[in-house]
């Protein structure tokens, strides 16, 4: 029970500052009532409008989302981008769990806040939280079967920076039937560090 309220805290450590600062942002629009028609198709388009969109997404997967379980599955080194000595050293289980909120919307495209915690490479804890957008492409008439691309705006912290919290964003890939789904984030790199796929299921209840 108390990692269940963990990972939740996390969670929120992701939407509140996000929203707050999406929010302070958008104040700075100009009154639409006030500007010309093309203005307000150009204002559409900018940075906090961007914002403002990503909060009020944010914060409705938190109020109306249905429940999730991430279950991670492989921590993946690339083996093009390290020698055969640094690939024994590192762990590629990971061995955890997650749970977060999900919606679908008028496009049928996902919105998701989640939190996991995991072994990394090294065998140690990781938190990992955030937020992610999947852009779903539908293979039947009935929707069930569905691939996507995005990225995940995501926080989290490592054993070997002291467990300080830093910002993590990644592209992510799916691809699902129903429910369930099998999810991916790579993390760049450079030779022998980095350049890691993390893979994980998502069941949405």
């Amino acid at each position: 029970m108390k990692y269940t309220f963990l990972l939740l805290f996390l969670i929120s450590m992701i939407v509140y500052p996000c929203a707050l600062f999406a929010d302070t942002m958008t104040s700075f629009l100009p009154d639409k009532s006030a500007v010309s028609a093309f203005d307000t198709e150009k204002n559409a388009d900018d940075k906090p409008g961007r914002l403002g969109r990503l909060k009020n997404r944010m914060v409705q997967t938190w109020e109306e989302g249905n429940l999730n379980i991430f279950l991670p599955v492989s921590i993946w080194h690339n083996r093009f981008m390290y020698d055969s000595e640094k690939i024994q050293q590192y762990n590629e289980d990971p061995r955890g769990l997650g749970i977060g909120l999900s919606i679908r919307d008028e496009d049928g495209d996902s919105h998701i806040l989640y939190a996991m915690g995991f072994r990394d490479s090294h065998g140690m804890f990781e938190p990992f939280a955030g937020y992610g957008f999947i852009k779903n492409w539908y293979m039947d008439n009935n929707k069930d079967f569905h691939i996507g691309i995005g990225y995940t705006l995501g926080i989290t912290a490592r054993h070997q920076y002291n467990y300080i919290p830093f910002p993590l964003p990644l592209p992510l890939f799916s691809i699902g039937y129903k429910q369930l789904a099998v999810e991916a984030a790579y993390i760049p790199g450079g030779y022998n560090d980095g350049n890691v796929l993390f893979t994980w299921l998502r069941w949405k209840f």
